[in-house]
């Protein structure tokens, strides 16, 4: 949560340069987009890396379990 709101606060500086973050009206709009993308992108991003682990598992565990004259 917190880098939200320091991810927020550095959009409101630049959208609004010289004016103070906690003075800007959309602040809690921009917190509000900035928690839903980083949300949106760790259920898009996470999928994948614990399926390529799972993936790496599953072609060590055949490496190791099986024959090499069988493969």
């Amino acid at each position: 949560m917190f880098p939200s709101i320091f991810l927020s606060d550095a959009l409101a500086r630049l959208l609004n340069p010289g004016v103070d973050p906690r003075d800007v009206a959309f602040r809690p709009l921009l917190f509000s987009l900035t928690l839903w993308a980083q949300g949106a992108i760790s259920l898009w991003v996470f999928p994948r890396i614990t399926a390529r682990i799972a993936t790496a598992r599953r072609a060590w565990l055949v490496h190791y379990l099986t024959d090499d004259k069988v493969c």
